[in-house]
């Protein structure tokens, strides 16, 4: 049985990648593929490289025909069908992540997941109660209830991934009005529209700054855990949860990031701190304060 963890990117993340990839070689001896979208020259890592050329499905072609000019779109659309491609191969269970995620813990429970389910997906635990953090709250309906930074299916899956590339090709884009958030917000329906579809419950999965608040640290071992049960299995290292992270000194993960940059450093030597992350746009700075004051004016 083949287990995959793959991820896609442009040439110039490949060092987010490789460290990625060091991570997941700690905890599993599965193969390893990626999907460079804007280059033909091999990972030079020990792993699987898969370009362009090598999608030949009327779904997948008509895909990169239409978000060939937008990078980040291509990579958001390509997920489920480099999936599909890699189960079409030799792969039995596959595991996407977006390649800013980086793993902590042993995740074999993962493919052992896939046995009776044919995808996994993991909440974002944004902050759910309507008197508090009310931004977040909202965010459950404006961006998705699932993370589409993490997706494992099995082989029996590829009615759900087409379905998900179908929607990918009808619209990726932020629009509110719209309910749109991109590739992530289709994934609210799978549930409903399949069976077999798995929820984790593993609060461990995917964690970020948007779901901090169910970070502890232990007295035994003096370890992180979530709600006195999970270990952290693996952190997405977005822009926001970079920010989060880098901008206060006292940080609960401080520990946990410095060794996923002394990682990223081995394959981009010249890496600092202050280019590892953008600050907010002063857009999304913008919209937050009229959110604030819509928000007010309501009440």
């Amino acid at each position: 049985m083949k287990n995959t963890i793959c991820t896609i990117s442009t040439q110039s993340h490949l060092y987010k990648v490789k460290a990625l990839f060091d991570s997941v070689k700690k905890y599993s001896n599965c193969n390893l593929a990626v999907l460079i979208i804007d280059d033909n020259n091999d990972i030079e890592y020990d792993a699987q490289t898969y370009f362009l050329r090598n999608f030949t499905s009327d779904i997948s072609k008509k895909l990169i025909s239409k978000y060939k000019n937008k990078k980040d779109k291509l990579r958001w659309a390509l997920k489920s069908a480099f999936i599909n491609l890699l189960l079409n191969n030799d792969a039995e269970k596959v595991i996407y992540i977006d390649n800013d995620i980086y793993f902590y813990n042993d995740f074999d429970f993962l493919w052992q997941e896939l046995e009776d389910n044919n995808v996994l997906l993991t909440p974002h635990y944004y902050p759910f109660k309507p008197l508090n953090n009310q931004n977040w709250f909202e965010a459950n309906f404006r961006v998705g209830l699932y993370n589409a930074g993490f997706f494992a299916a099995n082989k029996y899956s590829e009615k759900i991934l087409n379905w998900w590339s179908e929607a990918c090709l009808y619209r990726i884009e932020k629009n509110y009005f719209r309910g749109l958030f991109d590739d992530q917000k289709y994934l609210d329906l799978m549930p409903h529209i399949f069976l077999k579809i798995k929820v984790l419950k593993h609060q461990g999965c995917n964690v970020a700054e948007w779901n901090k608040e169910v970070l502890q640290r232990t007295k035994k071992e003096n370890s992180i855990i979530i709600n006195d049960e999970f270990p952290i299995i693996f952190y997405h290292y977005n822009n926001y949860s970079l920010q989060e992270i880098l901008e206060n000194k006292n940080h609960i993960l401080n520990e946990y990031f410095n060794e996923y940059f002394e990682n990223l450093k081995q394959y981009k030597t010249n890496l600092s701190l202050k280019n590892l992350y953008k600050k907010e746009s002063f857009i999304n700075i913008l919209k937050l304060k009229i959110w604030k004051l819509l928000n007010n004016l309501n009440k």
